[in-house]
């Protein structure tokens, strides 16, 4: 009797087999498509989004350069762009999410479904790859490490066939992706040594020297203790947090102009000079710039080329 009941559990012992949802989705044609339909628009929302954020750092930075000339509806052009960037970044941020936790659900319930076929028949196994020092030192962390029948590549198959989640997917797909350029437009050129042509004073002063680069590691620097209270602006850490760094950009912004004032004077006498009658413009070309001639690249190689300028920056 022992021996038959022996026997009977060895027959109806299940075959031991094993999977790895990364594997699976790695061999899967369907999700080989998705990533290849998903991919253009993570990149094309990474690229917008990074092209905005600089077009905006130039304006903002010539916005702080030229400091009590920048008139009070470029301020608030100025801070439109700011909210407008800063909304992109959260529907960029809230589409990812939602996009990220949709694909795991609908893979993740669709290999639940297969593997319920696979019950009974094999005593399943996840098998997945060694990750840091057990990687390097310990035995080869591919598939075949693991005991039993590999079900990657069925189960694979298996989704592939599947024309519910083929369905779900082209839906999924097929949802718009925020678009997340900031749009902005032509403004007035200010009044310096002309007004019909123009220079971009941040352009200028990024390509003759790296003070603005300085201003803005001592903010980040100053900045960097107060992040864990600005988490939570509603307590009075959190308040005292927001204040303090209130503060520090309006000292930073103070520096910024008086460094935009230096750098005028020291500019303006080489360009009249030369004849380059030109104003002020804080927008950006990728913005629109402003009404005239952009004449910073005309600037900037009258300015580098200029001993007494390169004298004086160095002196400075």
């Amino acid at each position: 009797m022992l021996a038959l009941a022996f026997l009977t559990n060895v027959a109806l012992a299940a075959e031991p087999a094993y999977y790895s949802p990364d594997a699976v989705a790695g061999a899967s044609s369907t999700f080989a498509r998705f990533a290849d339909i998903a991919t253009p628009h993570f990149e094309t929302l990474q690229t917008d989004l990074g092209k905005s954020a600089k077009s905006i750092d130039v304006l903002d930075t010539s916005v702080n350069l030229l400091g009590a000339r920048v008139t009070p509806e470029l301020t608030t052009y100025r801070d439109g762009l700011r909210r407008e960037l800063t909304k992109g970044y959260m529907q960029a941020q809230a589409h990812v999410g939602w996009f990220e936790d949709a694909s795991t659900s609908i893979f993740t319930q669709s290999l639940e479904r297969e593997l319920q076929a696979w019950e009974g028949q094999y005593e399943l196994s996840v098998c997945r790859a060694r990750t840091g020092m057990a990687a390097i030192t310990g035995p080869s962390a591919n598939m075949k490490q693991c005991s039993g029948t590999d079900l990657n590549a069925q189960l694979a198959k298996a989704l592939d066939s599947s024309k519910a989640l083929t369905d779900v997917v082209d839906q999924l797909t097929s949802e718009p992706w925020p678009s997340v350029q900031v749009q902005g437009s032509e403004q007035a050129v200010l009044p310096w040594l002309g007004s019909q042509d123009y220079i971009n004073l941040a352009l200028v002063d990024r390509a003759l020297s790296e003070r603005m680069k300085d201003f803005n590691q001592v903010l980040d620097d100053e900045l960097l203790p107060l992040e864990d209270d600005l988490a939570d602006t509603k307590t009075d850490q959190g308040k005292e947090a927001l204040a303090r760094a209130d503060a520090l950009r309006q000292d930073y912004e103070a520096q910024v102009a008086a460094w935009g004032n230096i750098l005028l004077d020291l500019i303006e006498k080489p360009l009249d000079k030369k004849g380059l009658e030109v104003g002020l413009c804080a927008n950006p070309e990728s913005l629109g710039g402003c009404a005239g001639t952009d004449r910073t690249e005309d600037a900037i190689e009258i300015l580098q080329a200029d001993k007494k300028v390169q004298k004086a920056l160095s002196a400075i």
